[in-house]
């Protein structure tokens, strides 16, 4: 199941990304109430961070070092339905960041503003702290570094669709997988399962919970053929 971050959010411990690009997406359900800032996924890591925010209408955005797109013009999100989204860090004057609404239709934004990355980051699930709390539930989120449309566009929408439904493994080419937690089963790594989790880096990151135990929710509508890593490093046994 999705996990509900209204009150808790989960964070890698370690430091993480420090260069570009890196591409993260998830799905998230509003439930809630939406506050000012509403954190669903990105990198965090003090004066700097490259995330995924909704305003007070719950429209999405993306929020750079304290640039907040507030001119992506995206449909806010809908309470009580799933939506995907899809953050790309292409360059210091691109990133871009995607929208599948329940009813199929994508939604795109650019920020050309002039924002790098130079400090190593946690990777964020929910929130950083309860003032960037998003209202509602995550599900299938993954970090990697790479592109993963190589050639710095406005993300193609076939590609978002197998991305959304087949999970990010589904991509042959993609590279290393720094990490994807499903959140079907397990939220922090006490309590990671076999098949949910992965991390191709030689020391997989320790997942903590910030705040309340975020509880195990409804999970969004996968293809049957989704697909789920054959193994995680954190879990492999020899």
């Amino acid at each position: 199941m999705g996990v509900d971050v209204t009150n808790g959010g989960i964070e890698s411990t370690k430091d993480y990304v420090a260069t570009m690009p890196y591409t993260c997406g998830c799905w998230v359900m509003p439930t809630g109430s939406w506050g000012s800032h509403n954190l669903s996924i990105g990198l965090n890591g003090g004066s700097e961070y490259k995330r995924v925010w909704h305003d007070s209408s719950g429209s999405p955005s993306i929020d750079a070092q304290n640039f907040r797109l507030t001119t992506a013009g995206l449909t806010p999100l809908s309470g009580g339905k799933w939506h995907y989204e899809l953050l790309r860090v292409i360059s210091a004057t691109n990133r871009r960041l995607s929208v599948l609404y329940p009813d199929g239709h994508i939604e795109h934004a650019q920020d050309t503003r002039s924002s790098g990355i130079t400090l190593a980051m946690d990777a964020v699930v929910g929130w950083a702290s309860s003032f960037d709390a998003f209202p509602g539930i995550v599900a299938e989120a993954f970090w990697v570094q790479a592109d993963i449309q190589t050639d710095g566009a406005q993300a193609q929408n076939a590609l978002i669709y197998q991305l959304a439904y087949r999970g990010p493994f589904a991509f042959s080419h993609l590279a290393p997988i720094l990490d994807y937690r499903s959140f079907r089963m397990g939220r922090a790594t006490n309590e990671d399962v076999m098949g949910e989790v992965y991390s191709s880096l030689s020391q997989a990151h320790v997942w903590s919970i910030n705040g309340t135990v975020p509880p195990a929710t409804i999970h969004p509508p996968l293809a049957s053929d989704y697909v789920r890593p054959a193994q995680t490093k954190r879990l492999l046994m020899v």
